[in-house]
């Protein structure tokens, strides 16, 4: 049985390691043109990328999740380092899926939510 594309890509992005997951986000960023810095090594934990773009700061914090859904609570606690920090937004983004309470969650808010599917844009279409 063939691969889609996308299960293709999730596998590899799977494959990583979190630090190489983080550093795989964290190119894209550039590309984007953030500058990026990471936070001090050790799996999770907070924030594990700090973006700066126009004199304004955005914080990441990734989960390379596999089959897991990241939930609400783990929305919550970044958007509560957002807050403490004063950054201007941030982004949690997974390899996986984010529970509809999460989606929910960041309506109206500076927090951006980065699903395996758009990562699968971001890398899997040369972009």
């Amino acid at each position: 049985q063939r691969l889609t594309k996308h299960e293709d890509l999730r596998s590899a992005i799977g494959a990583l390691s979190w630090l190489e997951f983080e550093q795989m986000v964290g190119e894209h960023f550039k590309k984007m043109g953030f500058s990026v810095s990471e936070t001090s090594a050790g799996a999770d934990g907070g924030i594990d990328l700090i973006l700066y773009r126009h004199n304004k700061r955005y914080l990441v914090q990734c989960k390379q999740w596999k089959a897991n859904k990241v939930g609400v609570q783990v929305v919550r606690e970044v958007y509560g380092i957002i807050s403490a920090h004063a950054a201007e937004g941030g982004f949690v983004i997974t390899s996986g899926e984010f529970t509809k309470s999460a989606k929910a969650f960041v309506e109206g808010t500076n927090l951006m939510l980065v699903d395996g599917k758009q990562l699968h844009a971001w890398f899997g279409m040369g972009q």
